[in-house]
C-alpha cells in the first residue's frame, strides 16, 4: 500500500478547516484506499513534531521534510515571524516552492477562507492585509 503524505500548514485561526482537511482525507481512505492500494497520510506541526532545541520552524522543519501534497490554508492571520519568514506557514510554503520548483514535488494546493471577518484593531488589520497581499501573488495560487 502506498502512502501519500499531504502537509496541512496554517496559522492557528483555521482549526475547523484542518479538522475538515482531516476528515476528507479519512473519508477518502476509506472510499478508495483499498480500492487503489494507498493511504493517505495527514501530517501537520501540532501531530507530528516533537519539541526539539533549536529555531521553532526550523524544528518543524527538519520534522516534517518529505511528503507528497502541500496543503496551505489562511483566513484572517498570516501567522508569527520565524526569522527567516514573515510566518511559519510562509517558510514551510516557500521550501514546498522550493522543492517543487526543483523536485517535481509536493504537488501544492493552497486556500484561502472567505468567510465574512471585522478585525478589531491595528494588529488584526495588518494580520489580515498579508493575508489579501499573498492572495493576490500568483506564486501562492498557482499549484504546479
Amino acid at each position: 500500500m502506498k502512502k501519500i503524505r499531504l502537509f496541512l500548514s496554517s496559522p492557528g485561526d483555521v482549526e475547523a478547516e484542518r479538522g475538515e482537511v482531516s476528515k476528507v482525507a479519512a473519508q477518502i481512505n476509506r472510499r478508495l484506499g483499498d480500492l487503489l492500494d494507498f493511504y493517505l497520510e495527514v501530517i501537520a506541526c501540532n501531530t507530528h513534531v516533537l519539541p526539539g532545541m533549536g529555531r521553532p520552524q526550523e524544528v518543524i522543519n527538519s520534522q516534517i521534510e518529505d511528503y507528497d501534497i502541500f496543503v496551505g490554508i489562511m483566513w484572517k492571520r498570516f501567522g508569527t515571524p520565524t526569522g527567516k519568514a514573515e510566518s511559519g506557514t510562509e517558510e514551510e510554503f516557500t521550501l514546498a516552492y522550493e522543492n517543487r520548483q526543483r523536485f517535481k514535488k509536493p504537488y501544492i494546493l493552497f486556500y484561502f477562507s472567505r468567510m465574512p471577518y471585522a478585525p478589531k484593531d491595528k494588529k488584526e488589520i495588518d494580520q489580515w492585509g498579508k493575508v489579501i497581499a499573498i492572495e493576490k501573488n500568483s506564486r501562492w495560487i498557482l499549484s504546479s
